[in-house]
C-alpha cells in the first residue's frame, strides 16, 4: 500500500494540471449576429468540469482506505465542481455599437450593462490585493453614477477590447490608471 500512495498522489496532481490547463485555454466563444457580438463559454468547458466531478466523488469513496484526506477532499470536490460547471453556463458577454451587457459569477450573480449613449468616460483601473492584481473597467454614467466589471476571467478579457472599440467609435474619452 506504501507503493502505491505516492503513485496515487503524483497521479491526482497530474489530473488536476490537466484539468486547469484545459478549462484555461480556449475555452471562450464568440459568435456574431449583425454587429452584435456575444462572449460565452464553450460547451466542453463546463461539461468537462463536471465530468471530472462526476468521477471524483466515486473516486474519492473508493480511495478512503489508502487516504482519507485525498479521499475527503474528492467528495467534497464532487457537488461543488458540477455547481461550478452548472455556473458556468450562464456567463456571458454581449456587445454592440449601442452598448454591452452581460452576467458572470455563481449563477449569474453579478450582472453588468452600460448603454454607450449614457456613458461619459470609461478607465481601466487595477487594483492589487497581497496575492492578485484584477483590472476593472470603470464606466461612469450621465447620472453620475460610477460602475465597474471586473476583467478577471477569459470571457471579460475578451469583451473589453470590443467595448473600448465601440466607446472610442462614440467619442467616449478612456483613460488607463493602471
Amino acid at each position: 500500500m506504501s507503493v502505491m500512495l505516492p503513485r496515487l498522489r503524483s497521479a491526482g496532481w497530474l489530473a488536476l494540471a490537466v484539468l486547469c490547463c484545459v478549462l484555461l485555454t480556449g475555452c471562450v466563444s464568440e459568435s456574431h449576429d449583425g454587429d452584435k457580438t456575444k462572449f460565452t463559454m464553450q460547451w466542453w468547458g463546463p461539461v468537462t468540469l463536471m465530468v471530472v466531478s462526476l468521477i471524483a466523488g466515486p473516486a474519492g469513496f473508493f480511495l478512503r482506505d489508502f487516504s482519507g484526506r485525498l479521499a475527503f477532499g474528492l467528495m467534497i470536490l464532487c457537488p461543488i465542481g458540477l455547481l461550478f460547471g452548472i455556473s458556468l453556463f450562464t456567463d456571458y458577454c454581449e456587445v454592440d455599437p449601442s452598448g454591452f451587457r452581460g452576467r458572470m459569477g455563481f449563477f449569474g450573480s453579478k450582472t453588468y450593462e452600460g448603454k454607450f449613449e449614457d456613458i461619459t468616460d470609461i478607465s481601466l483601473v487595477t487594483r492589487r490585493s497581497r496575492r492578485s492584481s484584477t483590472v476593472y473597467l470603470v464606466y461612469r454614467s450621465r447620472d453620475g453614477k460610477q460602475r465597474e466589471f471586473g476583467l478577471g476571467n477569459e470571457i471579460t478579457k475578451r469583451a473589453a477590447p470590443l467595448i473600448l472599440i465601440f466607446a472610442k467609435d462614440k467619442g467616449i474619452p478612456i483613460s488607463d490608471q493602471i
